[in-house]
């Protein structure tokens, strides 16, 4: 492997730098930071456009394979069909704090 990168640097090949800057963890960081994104984006739509914030949790409950984070949820998007916009921010509140937790960011 040393020797491959030493070679590319020689021939003046050079790899594009990676996004996360993590080697091999990447796509597992993507996963993570578009479903943090998902739900963080939810969270800001919720007061206002509580329609949009359901859609989009939908695609977040769908994305992710954390069981835990996937309960958070589905318990946010229970409260929108319960027409209780409130008690869903204190939920999503709780799962940004959760994957704010396991991600360490």
């Amino acid at each position: 492997m040393v020797r491959f990168s030493l070679a590319r640097s020689q021939l003046g090949v050079h790899q594009t730098p990676n996004l996360f800057g993590i080697g091999r963890f990447s796509v597992l960081t993507k996963i993570v930071t578009q479903i943090e994104h998902l739900v963080r984006t939810a969270r800001a739509l919720l007061p206002g456009l509580p329609d949009q914030a359901s859609a989009i949790l939908v695609d977040a409950v769908a994305e992710t394979a954390d069981t835990r984070l996937r309960h958070r949820l589905r318990a946010a998007l229970a409260s929108l069909s319960d027409g209780d916009p409130r008690t869903a921010r204190r939920l999503l509140d709780r799962a940004v704090e959760y994957l704010a937790s396991r991600t360490g960011s």
